[in-house]
């Protein structure tokens, strides 16, 4: 995956739907079967879903700095 077309979610964990739906969330992230997002808000960030999307952004600083 490259960055250019990398999925992106609506992903806020300061917000007051994250603190009370996260597990419904977390849930609906798991289910796009993408274990790898971009969240927009905060300045954008990654969001991993899983262990091996840890090991993957880990291995691959260039593409996710």
């Amino acid at each position: 995956m490259t960055v250019t077309d990398k999925p992106v979610i609506d992903f806020d964990h300061w917000s007051p739907q994250y603190r009370a739906n996260w597990q419904q969330i977390a849930a609906e992230f798991h289910a796009t079967g993408h274990p790898l997002a971009w969240s927009p808000h905060h300045d954008g960030f990654w969001v991993l879903a899983d262990w091996a999307a840890v090991q993957h952004v880990a291995s691959d600083w260039e593409t996710f700095t």
